[in-house]
């Protein structure tokens, strides 16, 4: 597991008391710090992905935990492979790619969900412009 690296870096900015309402009024009805409602901010108009919690952070975990186990298992597959301890078969080798195939619907799925997170993120500050 990587290091958590420390939040060092401090941003100022400047809110209309009626911002500032609004801002801390949407995080308490999300049940997070206003610290943390602006960090998934920067985080989704960085296209750095959204930030998870409750049932989708546990659904996500989840699929991580799914997901690194198969890739152990094909590890395994792989190396009895290249031993020459599994024949590599039809059957085998399309059971490889149905794997593959899905894990890259994952990668999709994520993939997907940061974009609307930015998209949204960007929508957002648009919208605040106009």
């Amino acid at each position: 597991m990587a290091a958590k690296e420390t939040r060092s870096d401090v941003i100022k900015v400047r809110l209309q008391p009626t911002e500032r309402a609004r801002f801390a009024a949407e995080c308490k009805a999300h049940n997070v710090t206003e610290s943390e409602g602006l960090r998934r901010l920067v985080r989704a108009a960085s296209g750095l992905g959204p930030t998870f919690d409750g049932e989708a952070k546990a659904a996500v975990e989840e699929l991580s935990a799914q997901t690194r186990a198969v890739g152990v298992n094909l590890n395994q597959i792989a190396r009895a492979m290249n031993q020459g301890l599994v024949p590599a078969d039809a059957t085998l080798r399309k059971v490889l790619e149905d794997i593959a195939e899905t894990i890259d619907g994952y990668d999709q799925l994520f993939v997907f969900m940061v974009a609307q997170s930015r998209k949204l993120a960007a929508a957002s500050l648009k919208d605040e412009q106009a």
